[in-house]
């Protein structure tokens, strides 16, 4: 029914711990029931235990179902990092 994949991650700018949130998923056909927070509230008590400050998740912007989902469980948005993309030459 539901997924999260998430890592550990010192953040050497403000010298903080967290953990990575790569991606939390939901079965289609079981969002919208609530779902999506048993995983992310597993990922927050994982966290936790080897005292990290927060867990960090990126999300497209186009992503409005996502977007949805994080702001109804009351996820602060951080508006101190803007994340830029240095695109590698292709071989």
């Amino acid at each position: 029914m539901g997924l999260a994949v998430y890592g550990r991650r010192f953040e050497s700018h403000t010298w903080q711990k967290t953990l990575w949130l790569a991606d939390l998923v939901v079965a289609e056909n079981a969002r919208g029931q609530g779902i999506g927070r048993l995983p992310l509230q597993a990922v927050g008590r994982r966290a936790q235990n080897p005292g990290r400050r927060a867990v960090v998740a990126y999300l497209r912007v186009c992503n409005a179902s996502a977007r949805a989902f994080y702001d109804r469980v009351v996820v602060r948005r951080n508006t101190e990092i803007e994340i830029r993309v240095i695109d590698l030459p292709q071989r």
